[in-house]
């Protein structure tokens, strides 16, 4: 069972999330936290005492646990690489296209909008997708990809610079493209 402090705190991290996808860093005031949050104002420097800095950390440690997590659950159903990767750009154009492109990668967002200002966002955003390379990179390695590790990298690259150019567009077809190229990817390091 959680507290109610628990519960105040996840709907804190759950709408700053959703704030930042749609909006920004920037766009994302406090203000519209704690509104979207139905918490009072002081519960969010009780929750957060380093303030919105502290808290755009914690959003962002969500959805890199999430998405690691539907990396892991690919994984561990049995798919092999190009299935992961090509899982992942579909449930990516799913989640645009849900959103009527609204809503893109609060990471890709953040790091955009804000980490060349501020060292601790920076951290925060080159740590989510290390994760997020570090597991794609092991399940290249599983399936006897050489060059693991910058091939992960590409990936994600290409994943997070297909999701902003698919919002940007309002079209899937970036998505689609990126995944046909890392799909090749794949295929010729075979």
């Amino acid at each position: 069972m959680t507290t109610k402090g628990a519960r105040t705190r996840t709907r804190m991290i759950d709408t700053t999330l959703e704030l930042i996808q749609t909006r920004g860093y920037h766009g994302t005031g406090l203000a519209h936290v704690t509104a979207g949050a139905a918490a009072p104002r002081g519960s969010l420097y009780f929750h957060f005492p380093g303030g919105k800095d502290e808290l755009v950390v914690a959003a962002l440690d969500r959805v890199g646990a999430e998405f690691t997590g539907l990396l892991e659950s690919l994984i561990a159903e049995g798919k092999d690489a190009g299935d992961v990767v090509a899982a992942v750009f579909d449930d990516l154009a799913a989640r645009l296209e849900r959103s009527g492109f609204a809503a893109g990668c609060a990471v890709a967002s953040v790091a955009v909008d804000a980490a060349a200002e501020n060292p601790v966002l920076q951290e925060s955003c080159a740590r989510v997708y290390e994760s997020w390379r570090v597991v794609v990179a092991q399940i290249l390695v599983r399936d006897g990809v050489p060059n693991a590790g910058g091939l992960a990298g590409a990936i994600v690259s290409l994943v997070e610079g297909a999701t902003v150019v698919a919002r940007a567009r309002r079209d899937t077809a970036p998505l689609d493209e990126a995944r046909v190229v890392a799909l090749e990817l794949i295929r010729a390091t075979r």
